[in-house]
This record gives structure tokens, sequence and C-alpha cells, in this order.
């Protein structure tokens, strides 16, 4: 009889473990580094610095300046949020702006909150607003076979995605791809992935359920975030 105790006992343990292990794979934690060193900035930046120290000096500045995100995405239900973790700031250098959160539901309503040029605001949207243009072009990103995709909405935005990790999701509003974000060069920022692991389920609940990371006032909608920024972006052009 102990015996048969012992084995019972045994089994369900093992059961246990199976169904944390199988629980703790459900959501996907990915971690991605921003800073200001985007295509669009560093030409700018070649056009008006014309010794070739003090640029390079300006590029590590911009290099050092970093934000921290976690992307968390639930395989079950779909549902993920994006969030700031931390900020590494450099005396003297100020950056165009940075993403506080990014929710999406699992129907693919997305709600966030950003800092851009000092001002903070909240939008929403949804994934299907989101138009992307597939290339032909591949790269590999730690170890990922990656493709490019154009973001439609704002010309210029553009990201690599890899489909070894079949989820639809990324940094920031990057969704409705068939595989994961890991880079994204947008305007003024740079950003890509430094790890990706899982993590337990009742973490993201938890999050998920803050209210730190809902909505209390006015939302802008997506198209309004795509004119804001590419009028900023415009009047940076026109101030070269």
């Amino acid at each position: 009889m102990k015996t048969t105790k012992i084995y019972l006992f045994l089994l369900t343990f093992t059961i246990g473990l199976v169904m944390k292990a199988q629980e703790s794979n459900d959501v996907l934690q990915v971690k991605y580094t921003t800073n200001s060193v985007s295509e669009f900035l560093v030409n700018m930046l070649k056009q008006q610095i014309q010794d070739p120290d003090e640029y390079n000096k300006v590029m590590r500045l911009m290099s050092d300046y970093k934000n921290y995100n976690t992307l968390y995405y639930d395989k079950k239900t779909k549902k993920s949020i994006y969030v700031l973790d931390s900020i590494h700031k450099i005396p003297g250098v100020s950056v165009s702006g940075y993403t506080e959160f990014v929710k999406k539901d699992k129907d693919g309503t997305l709600t966030g909150k950003e800092v851009f040029m000092e001002s903070e605001f909240s939008f929403k949207g949804d994934i299907k607003e989101l138009n992307w243009t597939i290339t032909s072009e591949k790269k590999d990103i730690e170890g990922y076979s990656c493709t490019k995709a154009i973001l439609e909405n704002m010309p210029g935005l553009y990201v690599w995605f890899t489909t070894e990790i079949a989820i639809d999701a990324g940094p920031y509003i990057f969704y409705g791809l068939p595989g994961l974000v890991l880079e994204a060069n947008s305007f003024f920022q740079n950003v890509s992935v430094s790890s990706v692991a899982y993590t337990q389920k009742s973490q993201f609940d938890s999050m998920f359920k803050d209210d730190k990371y809902n909505l209390n006032e006015k939302a802008y909608s997506l198209e309004d975030i795509f004119v804001r920024k590419k009028n900023f972006k415009n009047k940076v052009e026109k101030g070269k």
C-alpha cells in the first residue's frame, strides 16, 4: 500500500511539472533595445556634420541612449502587451520619444501610450489598419532567417520578421505579419531584439490587467499618429 501511495505521489508530481512547463511555454517574452541610430537620422547627420571625429562622437552618443522594452505574447489567447522597462539616458542627448506601452486584445484592437516630442498621448486602432508590403529581401538576425516588410502607412518605415517564430507581433504597433518582428527601422528610431524566451502566464495575466496599462483619456487614431510623425519628419528635412 505504501509503495502504491509513493507511485501515485510521483505520478501526480510529474504531471504537475509537465503542466507547469506547458503553461510557461504559453507566453513568449521578447526583449528589445531601441536607439536613435535610424537610417533617416544617420543620413541627415552625414549631410550636416562634415568632421569625421564629430560625426563619430554624435553617433556614439545616439547609440548609447537606449530604451529597453519587453513584448509579452500569449500564444493561446493572442493577447499581447509591449511595455517600457527602463531608459538609459545620456547627458546632453535628447530623442524624439519612446513607447510607454501597447496592448493588443484577442480581436486585434491596439491601445497604447507614447511620448513624442515631449508630449504624452494615447492612441487606439486595429491591426487591420496596418498595410504591409513583404519584400524579397532576406537577412539573418540572431540565427533566424528574416524577411523585410515595409509599412505603407509610413513609407520609409520597415521591419525584419521571421516565420521561424510564427506569431504576428513585434515591438510598438508592428503587428499583422506572418512572423515575429526582430528589427524595426522608423524615421527616428532603430529597434533590435536582444532575447527571446518564455515566461509564466500568471505574470502576463497580472500585467495585462494592470490599470496603468489602460487608457483613461482621449485616444488618437493610428492615422493621427502616422500624420503627426510624417509632419515632424518633413519639418526636420526642411530645416536641414
